[in-house]
């Protein structure tokens, strides 16, 4: 029988079982800041752990274990799991808001911890809706030596940027028909925060939003023509260009071919507040700095006019000076 045939079997029992309430544990901490639950059954074990994976809970709420998300009508997943003989166990991942990989990353130390507590269960099974249905999924396809089965509800299994697109598209659609009756408006975000690339990096991954850095570099590459042009990426996963020899007039210029055609690259961006998509801000500064005069005045002051660009919206170009 397949894993997921043994998956579908135990939920389908859950709702003939009846019995007393959970006895559950403290709720612990863990390293990432998570917090944990984990329930026993009073009688018999079973010696097969299942671990819930909760779904969405707002950005900036507060980390906790989501109780609404527990109990279905009279029906509880702690205490019909335990009456089962299986233990149970639970936590609230380390932030709230998108957090899939964190999500995947606290189940895996919970049952860690629930080993070191209760002893190696014979099995581990995984069940989640929403956001927990899509950490189910990953979490029973690439560890499959943890997690014995899995059964995934309503989670984003399929297009996840399809299904962000979609959520974006009824948002703005909502407005437009309904101005104003839910907080907040898509049609003119606040500015702040424009250029905001670790929201980009949490949503889709390092491996994409290291693509994109260099789908981003190598369109600045194309613009620079000149053999003396030299276009680098800083650490904090900005760009630097020096050009030799270069006017005012015609440095701005060239920033502004950056926006443009950044801009027209249209990158897929869910959390950019200017849009849509990806945006840019550039800061112009040119010198003919003295032999004593050091780089980082030159950055620092470039960095600056970065700043300015941004608290401006973005996708724009604006001068500094020393």
């Amino acid at each position: 029988m397949s894993c997921v045939v043994r998956a579908l079997f135990l939920f389908a029992c859950l709702s003939f079982a009846h019995g007393a309430l959970a006895t559950c544990d403290p709720d612990g901490l863990q390293e990432s800041g998570s917090i944990y639950r984990i329930c026993m059954p009073d009688t018999f074990y079973n010696g097969r752990l299942v671990i819930w994976a909760h779904g969405f809970q707002d950005a900036g709420t507060p980390v906790s274990i989501p109780e609404d998300q527990l109990c279905f009508a009279d029906i509880c997943l702690p205490d019909l799991l335990t009456s089962l003989g299986f233990a149970f166990a639970t936590n609230s991942y380390s932030k709230t808001g998108l957090a899939v990989r964190q999500g995947m990353d606290d189940i895996r130390d919970l049952v860690n911890i629930f080993t070191a507590q209760k002893g190696a269960p014979e099995r581990v099974y995984l069940t989640g809706a929403s956001e927990g249905g899509i950490i189910t999924a990953l979490l029973a396809e690439q560890y499959p030596d943890v997690f014995a089965a899995g059964t995934a509800a309503c989670g984003p299994i399929g297009s996840f940027r399809y299904q962000i697109d979609y959520f974006g598209d009824a948002r703005v659609t909502f407005e437009y028909f309904w101005p104003g009756l839910i907080p907040g408006n898509p049609l003119h975000p606040s500015p702040g925060l424009i250029d905001g690339w670790s929201d980009y990096r949490e949503v889709f991954g390092r491996s994409a939003s290291d693509n994109v850095l260099r789908q981003v570099g190598r369109t600045i590459a194309t613009i620079t023509k000149r053999a003396s042009d030299v276009v680098a990426k800083t650490d904090n996963d900005n760009f630097l260009v020096l050009g030799v020899a270069m006017e005012a007039d015609c440095a701005f210029g060239f920033a502004e071919q950056i926006v443009a055609r950044i801009r027209a690259l249209s990158i897929h961006h869910p959390r950019s507040p200017s849009g849509r998509f990806l945006s840019v801000s550039v800061g112009v500064v040119t010198v003919c700095p003295p032999r004593n005069a050091s780089h980082e005045t030159i950055v620092t002051a470039a960095s600056r006019a970065v700043n300015l660009a941004r608290s401006a919206g973005g996708n724009r170009a604006v001068s500094g000076e020393l």
